[in-house]
C-alpha cells in the first residue's frame, strides 16, 4: 500500500531557473531561461477548451483570447474566432494581433492597420508595425520610428521613438538615441531621456538603469525612491519586485526593504503566491513573506496544477502541495502533471495513474502495489 512505502534518502542536483523581463517593447529579455519559457511560455498555441480537437485540426496557430475573440491562422492566413469556435473574421490577413479596446492590429499588403470586431477596417493598413490600443492610444511605426495615434487615426505624436512600451499609469517608456525616458498621453516628455534601460510604471514606481550603470526605482516625478544599487531589477507586482545584486537574487517590497534576502542563485515567481528559489543546485519554495515552504532539496519543482506540483530527487518523482507537504511520495520513474483528478505515472516500466490522495488506480489493469 502507498502509505507503507518507505521514503528513500537521496542526494540532489538541480534544474536551473532564472528570471526574465522585457524593457520597452522590442527590447531583449534579460534571460531566455525563465520558468515560463521552460513550461512553454504564455502565448497559447493550442485550444484546450470545448471544441479543442476541432480547432487544433483546422488551425495552425491560436492566440490567447482577448475581448471574446482569438486570432487564428491557417496556411499563413489570419482571422478571428469567437469563444464558441465560430470564425467571425475570415482568414485573409498576413498576420494579426489580439483585440484591445474594440480594435485589433492586422497585416495586409505588408502594412498594418486596425480592424473592428465586425471585420470592418477602421484604420487603413499604412503602418510598418502597430501595437494594441491602450487608453484610446496606440503606437504605430513609420520610417523606422514609432509614433502615437488615436482611434480616429489622428497623429498624437510624430514617429520619433526607437523603442516603445504601452502606456501604464498614464506614462509610456520610450527611447531616443538609445536613452530611455517617459512621455505622457499627449506625447510630451515628462521624464528626460537619460536612462540606460527602463521599465513600465507599476504601483507608482518604475525600474530604471541609471547613468551609474545600476538599477533603482523612480516615481512619476523622476525622484529616485529606491537607490540604484542593483545589477538587475523587475517591475513591482503586488508591492514586491525581484532584484539582483552581483550574482545573487532576492525580493524587495515597495519601500526597498528585503522580503527575500538577496542570497539565492535564482528566484522566480510561481503562478501561485510562492517563489521558486535555488542555492547550489538545490531548489525549494518560499511564500511571499519570505517564509520557507519547501526545503532546498529538490532537483526540480514543476508548475502547480490542481494545487499540486511535481518534484524530483535523484530521478524519482512525486508531488507536493502549496504548503510544501509531500502528498505523493517520490517513488515514480516518471510523472505527468495532474489533469483533473488524475496524474499519469510510471514505475517498474508500467504506466498507471494516481489521484490527489496518492492512491494508485491501475497499471495496465494491475495494481502497482501488487507488482512490487
Amino acid at each position: 500500500m502507498m502509505n507503507q512505502i518507505t521514503k528513500l534518502r537521496l542526494t540532489f542536483s538541480v534544474v536551473v531557473f532564472s528570471t526574465s523581463t522585457a524593457f520597452c517593447q522590442s527590447d531583449l529579455a534579460y534571460s531566455n531561461n525563465s520558468l515560463e519559457n521552460q513550461f512553454g511560455g504564455k502565448k497559447e498555441r493550442t485550444f484546450s477548451q470545448r471544441n479543442g480537437n476541432l480547432v487544433n485540426r483546422y488551425f495552425d496557430n491560436i492566440s490567447k483570447e482577448e475581448e471574446g475573440l482569438r486570432a487564428v491562422s491557417k496556411n499563413g492566413k489570419w482571422g478571428f474566432l469567437d469563444s464558441k469556435g465560430t470564425l467571425i473574421i475570415d482568414l485573409k490577413y498576413q498576420d494579426a494581433k489580439e483585440f484591445s479596446e474594440g480594435l485589433a492590429p492586422v497585416l495586409s499588403y505588408n502594412h498594418w492597420g486596425y480592424v473592428s470586431k465586425s471585420g470592418k477596417m477602421m484604420i487603413p493598413n499604412e503602418y510598418d508595425d502597430a501595437t494594441a490600443f491602450s487608453d484610446g492610444l496606440a503606437f504605430v511605426k513609420q520610417y523606422g520610428n514609432w509614433g502615437i495615434i488615436n482611434k480616429k487615426n489622428k497623429i498624437v505624436s510624430r514617429p520619433q521613438f526607437e523603442r516603445v512600451s504601452p502606456f501604464s499609469e498614464k506614462l509610456a517608456c520610450v527611447s531616443v538615441n538609445q536613452k530611455y525616458g517617459y512621455i505622457n498621453e499627449k506625447g510630451e516628455t515628462v521624464i528626460p531621456f537619460r536612462y540606460e534601460k527602463a521599465s513600465d510604471f507599476k504601483n507608482g514606481l518604475a525600474a530604471v538603469k541609471t547613468p551609474n550603470h545600476k538599477w533603482g526605482y523612480i516615481n512619476s516625478e523622476d525622484v529616485l525612491m529606491i537607490q540604484d544599487v542593483y545589477d538587475y531589477a523587475e517591475d513591482f507586482e503586488k508591492d514586491l519586485a525581484l532584484v539582483k545584486h552581483k550574482t545573487k537574487y532576492g525580493v524587495i517590497d515597495i519601500k526597498g526593504e528585503p522580503i527575500i534576502p538577496v542570497i539565492y542563485d535564482q528566484v522566480i515567481k510561481a503562478d501561485v503566491d510562492l517563489y521558486y528559489v535555488k542555492i547550489r543546485n538545490k531548489m525549494g519554495l518560499l511564500d511571499i513573506k519570505g517564509s520557507k515552504i519547501a526545503e532546498l532539496k529538490y532537483d526540480m519543482i514543476g508548475r502547480f496544477k490542481g494545487e499540486l506540483a511535481k518534484v524530483s530527487i535523484n530521478g524519482k518523482y512525486g508531488f507536493i502541495n502549496q504548503k510544501g507537504e509531500e502528498i505523493i511520495p517520490l517513488i515514480y520513474d516518471k510523472v505527468e502533471d495532474f489533469e483533473g483528478e488524475l496524474a499519469k505515472v510510471e514505475i517498474f516500466n508500467k504506466n498507471g495513474y494516481v489521484n490527489k490522495n496518492g492512491k494508485e488506480l491501475f497499471v495496465e489493469k494491475e495494481q502497482v502495489s501488487q507488482k512490487r
